[in-house]
């Protein structure tokens, strides 16, 4: 449990740097939609 806990708050603090994300206001969960779609994109290209 501590070791997601940590993920997801390293997570919470590491999302401002990616860039074409700042100033924006992004959640988790659309992160990880992204994410999602960026890998399954990634995965059929």
């Amino acid at each position: 449990m501590a070791e997601t806990e940590f993920s997801v708050e390293k997570e919470k603090k590491s999302w401002r740097t990616i860039p074409g994300l700042e100033g924006k206001l992004v959640t988790l969960g659309e992160l990880q939609d992204i994410f999602l779609a960026s890998s399954t994109y990634s995965l059929n290209n």
